[in-house]
């Protein structure tokens, strides 16, 4: 194994397929066989990742923006440099309720 080089500028935002107002950048995937899967998000203003679950623990680290996140069936506010983890299989969910954009790091585990 190799350790991986990456300019994340260098790689496209690509368009959430269920999430609208919601962009991914794939950094580390599966193919990398890194045990982790790397994420860099992109929330528009008003826009939504709806409650969801993982089969997997997943960090989210806010970049940028101030973030309406739903954890332990409560809604709180982050900001940028706030971060969570969500143990697999629990309701989570990320709102942009402010006029700037959402930037966030998304680490999933590997099973």
């Amino acid at each position: 194994m190799k350790t991986l080089v990456l300019n994340v500028n260098e790689i496209k935002w690509e368009k959430h397929p269920t999430f609208p107002g919601v962009y991914m950048k794939d950094i580390v995937t599966k193919e990398h066989n890194m045990d982790v899967i790397n994420k860099y998000i992109k929330i528009e203003s008003k826009g939504e990742i709806a409650v969801h679950t993982h089969d997997v623990t997943e960090a989210i680290y806010l970049v940028e923006g101030i973030a309406s996140v739903l954890v332990n069936g409560n809604r709180i506010s982050l900001k940028a440099g706030n971060m969570i983890a969500t143990p697999e299989g629990v309701l989570h969910g990320i709102k942009n309720n402010t006029d700037e954009e959402v930037i966030l790091l998304a680490t999933f585990g590997v099973k």
